[in-house]
């Protein structure tokens, strides 16, 4: 276990000398992501893939080569394996599984960071879905699991589930704000929420219906006021002095006006879910705690049967055709969130409309500080309590360049602040934690508010 000291957001900044201005400037360009550009490593990078490839094909299994899906060997004709596995915590709960019927098996009890997929089916050993994965610190618990069973799935016999403890270590090359993430130990919720029609199928998995009751299993318990095209309007019926179950353990409640505020009972050492991304909460105070995503499992030890089995060359192409993400990416998991606009002209109308201010967020798919803003701040309770105080947009301008020039970007991701009549009032380049984000949000208000 590392015992690296975490490093958490700071309260204030001291007077910068202009030897310190001159850093915080690159340490601006390297906490931003930059386009990418063909380096040396690059190409070395490329030449030894090559040669792993010819490793492979001399009759050493691609996976293990490091040969990449698309000039590896073709799989006509031959067979592949595919894998299948239910995953336990000591206690027997069921933490992670790619079968549904598992899932469906009400006699079986479920972890408390167990998330349902969008969809299940085996995993195709070897990574042959032809993505691109990020970094592994960087994928989700699932991913993490795939990847520790491919290293010995050469290993397994085939046809029959064999049992397997799955144990790892930190990465040696996870950067320290990467591992680290502090939260507030109190959020607050509106009473009235607005969701899209897709993110309340994915979060309640059924349609919406008018006056419809919402469970505490899925949500807060609630019930549907208004269903329309654009969103499902919910009313939390949940009562003061309740606990209530959330992603980070058991929550106390209180009533505050129009909102509930909702404050966390969490301990050291127990394992929470930031969206697909497992942690141990590794330190707790009266305001905040403190979670850390370097250990792959949490620290724990995953108890797994595996069932490994050979399928044609077809089967495979089917499983790999029908193969979604098995949950949102960052930026859709922000999205469900989020009710985002469809372009700038109509978020542009859309603030004047409602006469609040605008937030645009300017991504790249390939960005990883765009992954974290997407997966990390903006779900987090700071950014979710104000919300619906302003009117959101995110674009692709590493697709589309006018809008890159527009704004005069130098890398990923940018934030820029409109009021209410579309007037710039910011620039942000770089990330934010939910920290610095919230204030650059809530100064936002209180400058329209004295103006």
């Amino acid at each position: 276990m590392n015992n690296a000291t975490p490093v958490l957001p700071f309260e204030s900044l001291p007077f910068l000398t202009l030897s310190l201005v001159v850093a915080a400037f690159l340490v601006l360009v390297l906490i931003g992501c930059q386009p990418r550009e063909v380096s040396s490593e690059d190409a070395a990078a490329t030449t030894l893939a090559a040669e792993n490839c010819a490793d492979a094909e001399a009759g050493q299994p691609a996976a293990i080569a490091g040969c990449g899906p698309e000039n590896a060997p073709s799989q006509q004709g031959t067979t592949r394996l595919v894998f299948d596995y239910d995953c336990r915590l000591k206690d027997g709960a069921l933490a992670a599984t790619t079968r549904e019927d598992t899932v469906k098996d009400p006699s079986i009890r479920k972890a408390s960071i167990f998330l349902p997929l969008r969809s299940y089916q085996p995993v195709i050993a070897g990574d042959s879905d032809n993505t691109e994965k990020p970094p592994l610190y960087l994928q989700t618990f699932e991913e993490k699991i795939a990847h520790y069973i491919n290293e010995m799935i050469t290993t397994l016999p085939t046809g029959r589930p064999t049992a397997l403890e799955l144990q790892a270590d930190v990465p040696p090359d996870i950067p320290t704000e990467e591992r680290y993430l502090q939260m507030a130990r109190q959020f607050k919720q509106p009473r009235k929420i607005l969701l899209k029609q897709d993110y309340f199928k994915d979060r309640y998995h059924t349609d919406p219906a008018r006056g419809m009751e919402l469970d505490q299993e899925t949500d807060f318990p609630g019930r549907v006021l208004e269903v329309t095209d654009e969103a499902i309007t919910i009313l939390y019926t949940v009562k003061a002095g309740a606990t209530i179950a959330t992603q980070f353990g058991p929550g106390q409640v209180r009533e505050e006006g129009e909102e509930f505020i909702v404050s966390l009972n969490v301990a050291k050492g127990e394992l929470v879910r930031t969206g697909p991304l497992l942690g141990q909460v590794i330190k707790t105070d009266e305001q905040t705690f403190t979670i850390d995503f370097g250990l792959p499992f949490g620290g724990e030890t995953l108890y797994c049967e595996v069932t490994p089995r050979a399928v044609s060359g077809e089967e495979l192409e089917i499983l790999a055709r029908n193969r979604k993400p098995s949950h949102e990416t960052s930026a859709e998991s922000a999205s469900s969130a989020i009710i985002w606009q469809k372009d700038l002209d109509s978020a542009m109308a859309e603030a004047g409309k409602e006469k609040k201010p605008l937030v645009l967020v300017l991504y790249a798919d390939w960005c990883q500080w765009c992954d974290k803003l997407f997966g990390q701040v903006l779900p987090d309770a700071r950014i979710r309590n104000i919300q619906e105080r302003y009117v959101w947009l995110k674009i692709n301008s590493d697709q589309e360049k006018e809008i890159y020039d527009r704004f005069e970007q130098k890398g990923y991701p940018n934030i820029i602040l409109f009021d209410e009549s579309g007037r710039q009032q910011k620039k942000i380049e770089g990330f934010l934690d939910s920290v610095a984000l919230e204030n650059e949000l809530l100064k936002l208000v209180r400058d329209k508010n004295r103006s």
